[in-house]
């Protein structure tokens, strides 16, 4: 019986995330490649989990950081296992290295990057209260190596502050273009002989076809899914 409800709940968050994916005006991209139990981007894949949690907004966080990062620093920002790079400020002590952070980069990259995810999702067909995002924002950036930088008294109206900003200078069209340019650099990467790695995935139309007509829609945003 647990396992039964398990799947269920399992095919049911394919069936969202796979639905959410083919409103995206990248879907068909053939480098658009997405896994349901990756988590981050690894082997030019996008990942649909962040810890336990498997749902659309972790795919469309993982879409946005390409976004951020610009297609002209495609070759800087993914490394040789097509993941992407994050620099920090580090010191090292007795040969150990420690992330030590001397401004605030960090957080505004992240914060911009959420800007840009509120877009995707607000494509992909979701309502978004905007002071509900900004405390959610707030909230999971405590967790970066600079959370220090914006005190807990500010850091709310700080980040708000921020985000609303960075989220005007965005547009939609802004933000699909630039995702499909990041795409076409991934794409001539992985025409590569060195990058034919692959990394497995689940097929996000298999709970399409077995639960509802709505297959067809969403088959361009995953035919290639490894």
């Amino acid at each position: 019986m647990r396992n039964r409800i398990f799947d269920e709940l399992t095919e049911r968050r394919r069936l969202v995330i796979a639905t959410r994916l083919a409103r995206l005006e990248v879907a068909g991209h053939p480098a658009l490649r997405v896994s349901f139990r990756l988590e981050g981007t690894r082997g030019y894949v996008f990942g649909c989990r962040a810890g336990p949690s498997i749902a659309f907004n972790h795919l469309a966080h993982e879409l946005a950081h390409a976004v951020q990062f610009g297609a002209e620093a495609f070759e800087r920002r993914m490394n040789g296992t097509g993941s992407y790079v994050f620099r920090v400020h580090k010191v090292y002590v007795q040969s150990v290295p420690y992330d030590e952070p001397r401004t605030d980069e960090c957080t505004r990259r992240e914060v911009e990057t959420f800007a840009i995810e509120r877009h995707l999702l607000e494509q992909a067909g979701y309502r978004i209260d905007p002071a509900a995002y900004a405390k959610h924002v707030s909230r999971v950036t405590e967790f970066l190596p600079d959370w220090w930088t914006h005190p807990a008294e500010t850091r709310l109206a700080t980040l708000t502050s921020m985000l609303e900003r960075d989220y005007a200078r965005w547009t939609q069209p802004r933000v699909t273009a630039e995702l499909g340019a990041w795409l076409d650099a991934l794409q001539a990467r992985l025409c590569r002989p060195s990058a034919a790695r692959e990394l497995g995935s689940f097929d996000l139309g298999t709970a399409l076809d077995r639960r509802t007509g709505k297959k067809k829609a969403a088959d361009a945003a995953l035919r290639h899914a490894a």
